[in-house]
């Protein structure tokens, strides 16, 4: 097979580690002979380069072999790991010539360090930030932010949506950022204030808050008139004149509305005075409001739906479903927008049968990556197709009856065979299901478990279990989270069914935690070879991790993290 491909020419090897993830490349053909090599020494591409979680040693023979002596042409570049920056592991002032950069799960304290190194370069466009924990002085992260004078487009997750306290800008000099997301929160009365440093933005996202549910004082005008899609989703209750103040002073201009509210703004007399007397360009209208369902009448829901059927609405066709969503002991009222249904997830509902809301010649929902059900009913009933989706959430609604036969249900209304994340609320679960379940998603790279109750066979008996044996022989799942209280005999048959996991994370341990760590450390292992990094909820465990490695009992080739309330172990 070597020959095969080593007959292949330089240009098609190139495409093909063009198509490959350039890290992924480097470690199949950098050493495998002098040919190979020269494809990545001699190159002058910019490099676009990836680096998720990875063994210590082996991303030091990368950043050796490709990172320095190839800095001039990294152009795009990904680090998702929690130490990666550790006492300058990982440094970049002299990427000179990057233009996008993907930092995820950034330790706090480092985070100022990295945004000062980002002022040398200058070619910088693109910046996307994700803080593990939260940012104590988010006020001085976002003036190092606006001084960054080639970025167009910024994401940011700094862990806190509490008061941002920044000043209105009153200089002449301002960001040129285009692109904005805040994914993480900003209060409401802090809007004016930031956005006065963006004066060119084309699009803004945020989750929005209040503190204390109105704003106090009048928000400044801004004549933001390139701001024309603005994306928001509503934390807490903001009472909805302020809310049109936020839109007459700031939003104006908008043309494209993305809104979800999990209180009730189901008010169609409302917006439609809103958007007919201050949003005269307004020409997409996709909101999902959502509120629970015992806080909502019944008769005045649905008067509201059809209030929002009316020719104001239908003259700019703009159309609605709604429905009831059933998670176990919470039922949830739901209005969206259809027709197109524009957004990346969906929930599965019941939909009423009295009242109809749009024409139901639609059924493929081709948007929708992420898609959430509640209960077997509303999965089995319904009549909508998502062919894109990649991630699947089932809450607990589901009866115990029904648990055999989910993936058959499941599979009326998604492709199970290409999903990649799995998030898995049920509580009454049993492992034979569970592993049915698994045996249907062979593409799973990434798996959330709510509880352990459904574990009741010991390790033996699943041990003799083939369909078990089969699963944990082709799943491919490298990210694991389980948000229970776990025992070494639950980690032991957590890691017989993933052997190839290489993020774990916990809520916290219960029992003997010296056993689970040596378990899921020791060098003799073959089962934990590739776990990479451990996180724990809960501080006590680097303490405990700390001993074994002075007793001799454990090697000390572990970074170790303290952040916030939760230890990570880095296996270099």
């Amino acid at each position: 097979m070597i020959s095969q491909f080593e007959d292949l020419s330089n240009e098609l090897i190139y495409e093909i580690f063009e198509y490959l993830d350039y890290y992924h490349s480097y470690q199949g053909f950098f050493y495998l002979n002098s040919r190979f090599r020269s494809h990545f020494t001699q190159s002058t591409l910019p490099l676009k380069i990836n680096i998720d979680l990875t063994i210590q040693s082996n991303f030091n023979c990368f950043k050796q072999d490709i990172i320095i002596p190839n800095k001039q042409r990294i152009h795009s570049l990904r680090l998702s790991n929690c130490c990666m920056f550790h006492t300058n592991v990982f440094i970049l002032f002299d990427k000179i010539s990057l233009r996008t950069l993907v930092l995820e799960n950034i330790q706090p304290q480092y985070f100022v360090n990295i945004l000062h190194q980002l002022k040398s370069l200058r070619y910088l466009s693109s910046l996307t930030i994700t803080i593990i924990n939260y940012i104590k002085n988010r006020n001085s992260a976002y003036q190092l932010i606006f001084h960054l004078y080639s970025l167009r487009y910024c994401k940011l997750s700094l862990g806190s949506s509490r008061t941002l306290n920044l000043a209105s800008n009153t200089t002449s000099e301002y960001s040129p950022i285009e692109y904005l997301i805040i994914d993480d929160g900003i209060d409401a009365n802090d809007l004016s204030n930031l956005l006065s440093y963006v004066p060119h933005l084309r699009y803004f996202s945020a989750n929005l808050s209040c503190e204390h549910g109105v704003i106090p004082t009048k928000l400044s005008y801004l004549n933001l008139k390139n701001l024309t899609h603005a994306s928001f989703r509503l934390c807490g209750v903001i009472i909805f004149d302020d809310l049109e103040q936020i839109f007459v002073n700031l939003f104006h201009s908008i043309e494209v509305l993305h809104f979800t509210s999990e209180t009730n703004y189901i008010n169609a007399n409302k917006w439609k005075q809103l958007i007919s007397s201050y949003l005269p360009r307004l020409r997409v209208f996709d909101v999902l409001f959502k509120d629970d369902a015992s806080n909502v009448q019944k008769e005045a829901f649905e008067e509201q739906v059809k209030l929002f059927q009316s020719s104001f609405w239908t003259e700019r066709q703009w159309f609605f479903e709604y429905g009831i969503y059933h998670s176990g002991s919470r039922n949830q009222r739901i209005l969206y927008s259809t027709n197109p249904y524009r957004r990346k997830y969906c929930i599965v509902h019941e939909r009423p049968h009295d009242i109809t809301v749009r024409n139901e010649d639609r059924v493929l929902y081709k948007s929708v990556n992420h898609v959430f059900v509640g209960n077997e009913n509303d999965m089995n009933q319904y009549m909508y197709f998502f062919p894109s989706a990649i991630e699947l959430t089932l809450d607990n609604g589901f009866s115990i009856a029904a648990h055999a036969s989910i993936s058959i249900g499941l599979s009326r209304i998604l492709p199970l065979q290409q999903l990649k994340t799995l998030i898995i609320n049920l509580e009454c679960f049993s492992v034979l299901n569970f592993i049915e379940l698994l045996s249907s998603m062979p593409n799973l790279r990434t798996l959330t478990l709510k509880t352990m109750a459904f574990f009741k066979q010991n390790k033996i008996t699943l041990q003799r279990n083939e369909k078990l044996q089969l699963v944990s022989k082709t799943n491919n799942i490298t990210n694991f989270t389980f948000l229970d209280a776990c025992a070494l005999n639950r980690v032991e048959i957590f890691v017989m069914l993933f052997p190839h996991l290489q993020h774990f994370k916990i809520s916290n341990s219960m029992g003997d935690t010296k056993s689970m760590l040596q378990f899921l450390f020791h060098k003799t292992n073959e089962n934990t070879r590739n776990l990479k990094l451990l996180c724990i909820h809960g501080t006590y465990y680097l303490h405990r991790l700390n001993l074994l490695i002075s007793s001799g009992t454990l090697s000390s080739d572990f970074k170790r993290a303290e952040i916030g309330s939760k230890s990570f172990i880095d296996n270099i």
